[in-house]
């Protein structure tokens, strides 16, 4: 866990200390997108639209140098994993929509290492009809024999 929310932070953090306040102020997410959408066929219409439009790289560049800045609050605050882990989802989908990267395996990592699998499983079963589900709490095993179907 830990090694993953470093990655996010010290590619944020790379960002603010190498390049300083001119990698969301300036121009260099837009050039970086220009440069992606240039060569090879692998243009992309998102990313012409961002790199169109300036206000909107810089809008983009805050949003993820924030997203992997604020990445290893996860490990202090677990309830902020669906915010974060959602946040770098989208990240990995932008990334992908404008520079045509598969960062994927890095998405699927994230979702892997920090999504909350007793509450996913807890909420799939809940939604299966038809599906055994036992009882749990006081008397759960006093119980008629046999499993208990969800309605």
């Amino acid at each position: 866990m830990v090694l993953c929310a470093g990655l996010y932070f010290f590619s944020g953090f790379a960002k603010v200390t190498l390049a300083g306040p001119a990698w969301i102020t300036g121009g260099n997410l837009r050039w970086i997108l220009y440069g992606f959408n240039s060569h090879r066929g692998a243009r992309t219409a998102i990313g012409l639209v961002v790199a169109d439009r300036a206000w909107l790289t810089h809008v983009v560049a805050a949003g993820a140098t924030a997203i992997e800045l604020a990445f290893p609050l996860i490990l202090w605050k677990p309830r902020l994993g669906g915010v974060l882990v959602g946040a770098v989802l989208l990240l990995h989908a932008g990334i992908w929509a404008t520079m045509g990267l598969d960062y994927w395996a890095e998405a699927a990592t994230v979702v892997a290492v920090f999504a909350d699998w007793p509450a996913v499983d807890a909420w799939v079963s809940a939604r299966r009809p038809g599906r055994e589900v036992a009882r749990l709490g006081r008397g759960a095993f006093d119980a008629a024999p046999g499993p208990v179907r969800a309605r």
